[in-house]
C-alpha cells in the first residue's frame, strides 16, 4: 500500500523568517508622536531637515513596516534619502537597516542585501555596535533565504561577537535563535536545541513575548525532527496562545500559526493542519513578507498530499512554485520540485493519455530537483531523495527507489531523525516486496514499526495517538502482507502472526483512553482538571446560545469566531492537561495481544472474523476453537464501490440491488471464512476500511440463494480483539435487579433552527418522533427502570440526564434526535432539553466526562455509530464516545431510521433481552422476527440499521420478574401439562374406581 509521505518540515530557517521581526535597535523603538498617525509623521519628517525629524522618520518608517505597510514605509524612506546622505553615520546605519527589512518584506533581495551591507559599513564606521548586530542579523536572513548555509554560518559568527560586544541581550537572543537554525540544517538537532532554549531564556528574562513566540516555534520544528512530539506540540501550542493576546497578532500570529500548523501536519492532525495554514496563507498576504504566503501554500500542498487530494496540491505546488522562482528563494525550490514529481506521478494514476503527460511532467520536476541535490545541506537532500524513491515505486521501478531510500536511511542517521528513518525502511520494504524478496521486505517493515511505536509513545494526547497511527499504516500493511505471503496456507502460523500485527494498528488510541483513570477520579489533580473541563463545557454553551439566538447575520458570526476560539483553546487544555499530569505520564498503555492470546480470544460456540484492508489488497481471519485461519481478499479500490452500490439499495429499499448486493458481498467477504462459521452461535466482526459501513447482518456468505448471516448467528462488531477482551474483563454476570436509565425526547428541540447555523446544514430538519416516549415507557416497563429514572416530554432535559447517570445503571436507553458533525466531531451531539447550564446538545466532550458504568447503552436514535473515520480507529462517534465513557457495549445505527419501525424492534429486542438472551442474542430475534413478519418490517432499512459494538455475548438479566415472551410461554406450556398430567391422574383413578 502507498502511503503519504512525512510532511516535510520547513527549512529551519524559513519558519522564523516569515514574520519578518528582529528587536528593534533603541533609537528606532522611539514611537511617533501620538497625536499623529505614523504617516502624517513620516510626511513632516520629511519636509523638516532637523536631525530629530529624521528619528521619527525611521521610527514610523519602522512602524509602517510592522505593519505590513511596506510600499508606505519605503515612500517614507525615499523620501528622506537627500537628508540621509549627509545625516551622520549612525542615523544612516538605522535607517538602512529598516530598509534592509523592507526591500526584503518586498521580495526585492538585491536591494534587501546592499542596504545591510551599507548598513554595517555606516555603523562600524559610527563605533555602534548594536546596530551594526541589527544589521548582521539581517544579512543572516537573506542568507538563509537564499539557502546559502556557508554564508548563512560566516554571518552568524559575526553577528554574534557585534551583539557580545554590544551587550545587546534582544539581539543576541535572535542570533542565538538563528545559530539553532544553522546547526539543525547542519544535523546537529541537540546541539541546535541548546541554542533555541538560550534564544528562548534570555527573551523571557527580558519579558519580551514577540520573541518568545518566534523561539518557541523554532524550538518546536527542532523537536519534531527529532521526534520528540510532546515537547513540540506544548512550544507550538504555547505560541500560538501568545500570539492570540490582544496586544500582539499581527505579523506574530501568522508566525505562530505556521509553527503549529507544521506540528499537526506531522502528527497528522491534517484537516486543522490544513485549516491553519489556510489562516497562515491569508494572514501573511495581509503582513507580508510575500514568501510567508509561499512557505504556507507550499505546506499545505504538503497536507493535501497527505489527504490524497493530489489536484488541490499540484495547484497549490504550482502557486509556491511560480513564487519561490520570482522572489529568489531557491533554498526551498529543491524540495518543491521533487515533492511536486510525486504528485504528478500519483496524479498520472488515471487514464492512458493522462498518466503519460503526468509521467513526463513528474519525470520533468525530478531531473530539476536532481540537478540541483550537488551541495545541498542533509535536511534538504533527505526530503528529496524520499519523495524521488516513493516516485520510483509508483512507476514500478525498485532498484532505483531502493537506493534513493538507502540514502535516506543513511541522511537520517547522520540528522538522528527517527520519522525519516522509519519512512526509509519501509521504503526498502516496499521495494523489496516490489522485487519479490519477502524476507527482506518483513525485516524493513519490522524495524519501521518499531520506530513508530517508540514515536507513537512520545504523543501526550491519547487522541493525537488516532491520527497519528492512522497516517502511519504503510509499515503495518507491509508486514502484514509479507507474513501473509509467505504463509503456505490457512492454517500457517504465520497467517497467525499477521493478525497479530494487524492489532498493533487496530483501536490503540481508544484502548489507552479505556485504560487511563476516569475525569471522576479523587486524586486533586484530576478533580482540578474535571472542573477546568466543566468549565470549557458552560463556555461551549453560552456560545452555542449565542448563535442559535443571534438576531443577525453579524452578530451570529462573531458568536461563531468566538466558538471556533473556545475550540482551539480546548484542544490546547487537553494536550496541556494529559502532558502536565503525572499519573497520566506514568501509566503503562495496554499492549495488543500476541498471536497466542489472540487464538484463545473466542468463546465457546463463537467466532471471531477479523478484516484488514488496503488500497490493493486484504485479508480475513477466522479464530475459533484455538484457531486462526487467514485468507488473502480484495483492497478497498473494488470493495468500496460495492459497499456504496450495497448501502444504495438499501436506502432505495431496492430489494432487487439489495438480494444481489448481499449475495455478491457475503461471498467476496465471508465466503472464504463459511466452512469456519458453521455451527457458531455468534460472531463478533472486527471490521476494516470501507468495511466499517457494511451492516454485516443481511450478507450472504453461500451466495444468492442462502439464508443471510442473521439467520445463521447472532454479530456484533469490536474495533480490535484487543479491546473486546479489555470491554469482557468489566462485564458483570447476570442480575435479576435490572437498573436501568431510559430517556425520550420525542420533539424537536427550541434551538432546531439555530442548529443549522451550529452544525453549518441548511438541510437540517427535525421532525417529531412520535414514537419515542412511548417506546421509552415500554423499555422502562421491561427492563425494570427505577421511580424517578424514566424521562420523557419536558423532563428529558441534559441536566436530569446528566444526573440520573451518576448514580449508574445496568442499562441506559436513549430515544432521541441525534446530530452528526464530521467536521468538527466534538460538536455532534445527542438532542435533549435544555436547562440551567446545559442547552440540550449532549456533545462528544460531555459524554465522554460521564460516569457510564453500564453493560448496555441503546442509541435509539439515527446515525450514532457514524462519524468522522480514522484508519484504524473506526468512527471517531457517539457509540465510541459512549463506549469511552464506561459502556461495555452500545448498540447504535448505521443510517437514518424510521421511528415506527425502530419502536418495533426495540420492543422486540427488550422481549428478548429480557427473556434473559444475551445482547447480540437479543438484537438477532428482534431482527428475524421483523424479517418474518414480512412485509415493510422485512425490507432491510428497517431492521439491519442497528449494530452493537463490544463486549455482548452474555445475558444481562436472570429471572427477571414477569420474564420476557419465552418465559411467559414456557410457563404457560408447563401450566398445561401440568393441567394434562393432573387431568391424566384423575381419569386413572376413576379408572381404578369402576375397575371390577
Amino acid at each position: 500500500m502507498g502511503s503519504p509521505t512525512r510532511v516535510p518540515i520547513v527549512l529551519a530557517w524559513a519558519a522564523w523568517t516569515v514574520c519578518g521581526l528582529t528587536p528593534a535597535p533603541a533609537a528606532a523603538r522611539t514611537p511617533a508622536t501620538p497625536a499623529r498617525t505614523p504617516a502624517t509623521a513620516a510626511r513632516q519628517a520629511s519636509q523638516n531637515p532637523a536631525p530629530a525629524d529624521l528619528d521619527q522618520v525611521i521610527a514610523s518608517a519602522l512602524t509602517l513596516f510592522q505593519q505590513g505597510r511596506h510600499q508606505e514605509a519605503r515612500a517614507a524612506l525615499d523620501a528622506a534619502a537627500g537628508r540621509l546622505a549627509t545625516a551622520p553615520a549612525g542615523q544612516r546605519a538605522q535607517a538602512l537597516w529598516v530598509r534592509a527589512q523592507v526591500e526584503r518584506a518586498l521580495s526585492r533581495h538585491d536591494d534587501a542585501e546592499r542596504a545591510a551591507a551599507d548598513g554595517v559599513t555606516e555603523a562600524v564606521r559610527a563605533g555602534n555596535t548594536r546596530i551594526e548586530a541589527e544589521l548582521r542579523l539581517v544579512q543572516i536572513t537573506l542568507a538563509g533565504d537564499r539557502g546559502d548555509a556557508a554564508l548563512m554560518n560566516e554571518r552568524i559568527a559575526l553577528a554574534e561577537d557585534a551583539a557580545r560586544r554590544a551587550d545587546a541581550q534582544g539581539v543576541l537572543a535572535a542570533v542565538l535563535a538563528a545559530k539553532g537554525r544553522a546547526l539543525r540544517a547542519q544535523g546537529k538537532p541537540r546541539e541546535s536545541l541548546e541554542a533555541h532554549s538560550a534564544a528562548l531564556a534570555i527573551a523571557e528574562a527580558m519579558d519580551y513575548p514577540q520573541a518568545e513566540i518566534q523561539y518557541l516555534g523554532l524550538r518546536a520544528t527542532t523537536y519534531l525532527g527529532l521526534g520528540d512530539y510532546d515537547e513540540a506540540l506544548a512550544d507550538a501550542q504555547r505560541a500560538y496562545d501568545l500570539a492570540r493576546r490582544p496586544d500582539i497578532g499581527g505579523a506574530l500570529l501568522s508566525s505562530a500559526t505556521f509553527a503549529l500548523a507544521q506540528v499537526l501536519g506531522n502528527i497528522r492532525d491534517l484537516e486543522r493542519a490544513a485549516d491553519l495554514w489556510t489562516e497562515a496563507v491569508e494572514a501573511y498576504r495581509k503582513t507580508g513578507p510575500e514568501i510567508g504566503v509561499a512557505l504556507s501554500i507550499r505546506q499545505r500542498m504538503d497536507v493535501y498530499y497527505a489527504l490524497e487530494d493530489y489536484d488541490r496540491a499540484a495547484s497549490d505546488g504550482a502557486t509556491a512554485l511560480e513564487m519561490f522562482e520570482r522572489t529568489g528563494s531557491a533554498g526551498t525550490t529543491i524540495g518543491l520540485l521533487s515533492r511536486l514529481s510525486l504528485i504528478q506521478a500519483r496524479r498520472g494514476q488515471r487514464a492512458e493519455a493522462d498518466a503519460a503527460a503526468r509521467r513526463a511532467e513528474a519525470d520533468a520536476y525530478a531531473r530539476r530537483a536532481e540537478a540541483m541535490l550537488e551541495g545541498t545541506p542533509d535536511r534538504q537532500r533527505i526530503t528529496v531523495d524520499l519523495d524521488l524513491g516513493l516516485m520510483a515505486l509508483a512507476q514500478a521501478e525498485p532498484d532505483q527507489a531502493a537506493a534513493r531510500f538507502r540514502r535516506v536511511a543513511e541522511t537520517a542517521d547522520r540528522l538522528s531523525d527517527p520519522d525519516y528513518r522509519w519512512r526509509a525502511e519501509q521504503g526498502l520494504g516496499q521495494a523489496a516486496m516490489l522485487a519479490g524478496r519477502v524476507d527482506e521486505a518483513a525485516a524493513h517493515f519490522d524495524r519501521a514499526v518499531a520506530t513508530i511505536e517508540a514515536l507513537r509513545r512520545a504523543l501526550p494526547e491519547a487522541g493525537l495517538r488516532a491520527t497519528f497511527l492512522a497516517d502511519r499504516m504503510g509499515p503495518y500493511d507491509g508486514q502484514v502482507a509479507a507474513l501473509m505471503a509467505r504463509a503456505s496456507g490457512p492454517d500457517d502460523p504465520l497467517a497467525g502472526a499477521a493478525l497479530a500485527a494487524s492489532e498493533r494498528a487496530r483501536g490503540r488510541a481508544l484502548a489507552d483512553l479505556l485504560a487511563e483513570p476516569r475525569w471522576r477520579s479523587t486524586d486533586p489533580a484530576f478533580v482540578r482538571l474535571r472542573d477546568e473541563e466543566a468549565a470549557f463545557g458552560r463556555r461551549f454553551t453560552a456560545l452555542q446560545r449565542e448563535i442559535t439566538g443571534a438576531s443577525d447575520a453579524s452578530a451570529r458570526t462573531e458568536a461563531e469566531r468566538r466558538l471556533a476560539d473556545a475550540e482551539r483553546d480546548y484542544d490546547a487544555f487537553v494536550i496541556r492537561a494529559r502532558r502536565e499530569t503525572p499519573a497520566l505520564a506514568s501509566l503503562a498503555y495496554p499492549e495488543p495481544l500476541d498471536a497466542a492470546a489472540i487464538a484463545s480470544a473466542a468463546g465457546p460456540g463463537e467466532a471471531i472474523v477479523a478484516f484488514w484492508i488496503a488500497a490493493d489488497h486484504g485479508f480475513v481471519w477466522s479464530v475459533r476453537d484455538g484457531r486462526v485461519r487467514g485468507y488473502p481478499i480484495e483492497g478497498a479500490g473494488t470493495l468500496e464501490p460495492s459497499v456504496r452500490f450495497l448501502l444504495a439499495g438499501i436506502a432505495a429499499s431496492d430489494r432487487a440491488a439489495v438480494e444481489a448486493s448481499t449475495a455478491d458481498l457475503g461471498r467476496r467477504l465471508l465466503g472464504p471464512v463459511a466452512g469456519d462459521l458453521a455451527g457458531v452461535r455468534s460472531i463478533v466482526i472486527v471490521p476494516d476500511g470501507p468495511l466499517v459501513r457494511v451492516p454485516f447482518a443481511v450478507l450472504r456468505p453461500d451466495g444468492a440463494d442462502a439464508a443471510p448471516l442473521v439467520r445463521r448467528a447472532a454479530s456484533t462488531l469490536a474495533p480490535s480483539i484487543t479491546l473486546l477482551g479489555h470491554l469482557r474483563a468489566g462485564a458483570r454476570a447476570p442480575l435479576a435487579d435490572r437498573h436501568s436509565v431510559v430517556v425520550a425526547s420525542s420533539q424537536p428541540p427550541a434551538l432546531d433552527g439555530g442548529l443549522r447555523q451550529i452544525y453549518r446544514d441548511e438541510a437540517l430538519r427535525l421532525v417529531p418522533l412520535v414514537e419515542a416516549e412511548q417506546e421509552a415507557r415500554d423499555v422502562a416497563r421491561r427492563t425494570g427502570a427505577p421511580p424517578g429514572a424514566l424521562l420523557v416530554g419536558a423532563g428529558a432535559t441534559e441536566t436530569a440526564f446528566k444526573h440520573l447517570l451518576a448514580g449508574g445503571a445496568r442499562v441506559v436507553h436513549v430515544a432521541t434526535h441525534a446530530v452528526l458533525d464530521e467536521a468538527v466531531p466534538r460538536r455532534s451531539a445527542i438532542l435533549l432539553g435544555a436547562g440551567g447550564d446545559d442547552d440540550g446538545l449532549l456533545q462528544l466532550n460531555e459524554i465522554a466526562a460521564l460516569p457510564i458504568d453500564a453493560d448496555l447503552v441503546m442509541l435509539s436514535a439515527c446515525r450514532t455509530h457514524l462519524g468522522r473515520l480514522v484508519r484504524g480507529e473506526g468512527f471517531v462517534s457517539l457509540s465510541r464516545t459512549f463506549m469511552l465513557a464506561g459502556a461495555r457495549a452500545v448498540g447504535a445505527s448505521l443510517w437514518a431510521v424510521d421511528d415506527r419501525a425502530t419502536r418495533v424492534l426495540m420492543d422486540r429486542f427488550y422481549d428478548a433481552l429480557g427473556d434473559g438472551q444475551a445482547p447480540d442474542e437479543a438484537l438477532r430475534t428482534a431482527q428475524v422476527a421483523m424479517i418474518d413478519a414480512g412485509g415493510a418490517e422485512a425490507d432491510p432499512i428497517t431492521w439491519a440499521g442497528f449494530v452493537i459494538t463490544g463486549a455482548a455475548t452474555r445475558p444481562l438479566f436472570d429471572h427477571p420478574p414477569g420474564g420476557g415472551p419465552t418465559s411467559r410461554i414456557v410457563a404457560a406450556a408447563v401450566a398445561i401439562l401440568l393441567l394434562v398430567v393432573i387431568w391424566w391422574g384423575a381419569a386413572r383413578q376413576r379408572q381404578r374406581r369402576v375397575a371390577p
